[in-house]
Parts: structure tokens; C-alpha cells; sequence
């Protein structure tokens, strides 16, 4: 090869070079304003899909929110009730006299069966409370027609003619007025 075909090669190569570079330089300087647009559709698309992964993670949380607030709910009913059977049982049964063992007894057998092991501290010791401040027959129908479904009416007929004859019966006492009082109550509502 020639001296002069070297020179020539070797200018071409650094034209070539040159070129690439001031196409480089210049495609970028022209080219910044589509990049930052490529950059700010890709932050947006990113955001819209961290918002819906957000949004559809709230909603789960919701529903399970409401599932627990709701289970929750019918515990507190289920309380509700058995508080007010054993307030009415005492209200019954303290219109005889004072409470006694049996009679507490006999009203937690009827209200709770044999779940009360398994209520939690702060029923248990309501219903400690109810057992040892009876309230009247007015005041009793007033706590059991509180929140309660008509269908637990029956419940509580049942629990007030249970009380009256395990101390007429049983125990021997004279009847008092709080039954009739109950189901004049009951009647008139």
C-alpha cells in the first residue's frame, strides 16, 4: 500500500469517526425532548399501576375489615342477649328475696349452658354484676327490649316461667307479682 492510500484511509476513518461523534452529540441534543417524554410516560405508567395495586389492596382490606366488623357485631348481640336474660332471671328470681347459689346457678345454666367457660373475662364479670344488683320487673323488660330480635321474646317468657317455678315449686315460696307483671308488660307492648 501507498503512502498516499494509507492517508487516504486514514482520513476517512477519522471523517467516519468524526461524523459518528457529531451525529452522536447532535441525534442526543435533539433527541433529550423524546427521552424525557419516553422517561415521563414510563413514571406515569408505573404510578397508574401502583395506584391500582393500591386501590385493589384497600378494597381487600376493606372486605376483610367488614367481615370482622360484622362477626364482630353478632358477638356483641349474642352478649347483649345473654346479659339480658340473666338480668331479667335475677330481676325474677330477687323478687322472691336475695339470690341465692341455686338460683344463679340456674339462671347461667338456661342463659349460657355450659359456654361460659368459654365467654370472654369482660362478659363474665357483667354478668357477675347483674347477678349481684338485681334490677326490677319495669327495668328488666326495659333491658330485654333493648337491640334484641322479636324472636327472642319466647327466650325470655321462658326464662321468667322457669325462675317463678323452681321457687314455687322447689323451694317452696309464695308466688310474687313479678310474673304477671312480665307478661302484663309482654301484653301491653
Amino acid at each position: 500500500m501507498s503512502a498516499d492510500a494509507i492517508g487516504k484511509a486514514v482520513w476517512v476513518v477519522g471523517a467516519v469517526i468524526a461524523s459518528a461523534c457529531a451525529t452522536g452529540t447532535t441525534m442526543h441534543y435533539f433527541n433529550r425532548d423524546n427521552v424525557r417524554k419516553a422517561k415521563e410516560a414510563g413514571n406515569r405508567e408505573g404510578a397508574a399501576q401502583e395506584k391500582a395495586r393500591q386501590e385493589e389492596s384497600r378494597q381487600r382490606s376493606n372486605a376483610a375489615t367488614a367481615a370482622v366488623l360484622a362477626k364482630y357485631a353478632e358477638s356483641q348481640k349474642m352478649y347483649r342477649l345473654a346479659l339480658a336474660l340473666a338480668s331479667v332471671g335475677a330481676a325474677c328470681a330477687a323478687s322472691f328475696g336475695p339470690l341465692s347459689p341455686d338460683d344463679k346457678a340456674n339462671i347461667e345454666e338456661f342463659t349460657l349452658g355450659v359456654s361460659r367457660a368459654a365467654l370472654p373475662g369482660h362478659v363474665r364479670s357483667r354478668m357477675e354484676k347483674v347477678m349481684s344488683t338485681p334490677i326490677d320487673v319495669k327495668t328488666a323488660y326495659a333491658v330485654a327490649s333493648k337491640d334484641l330480635a322479636p324472636d327472642h321474646w319466647k327466650l325470655f317468657d321462658e326464662m321468667v316461667d322457669l325462675v317463678v317455678s323452681l321457687k314455687i315449686q322447689v323451694q317452696g315460696m309464695r308466688p310474687t307479682s313479678f310474673g304477671s307483671e312480665w307478661h302484663y308488660l309482654r301484653a301491653v307492648a
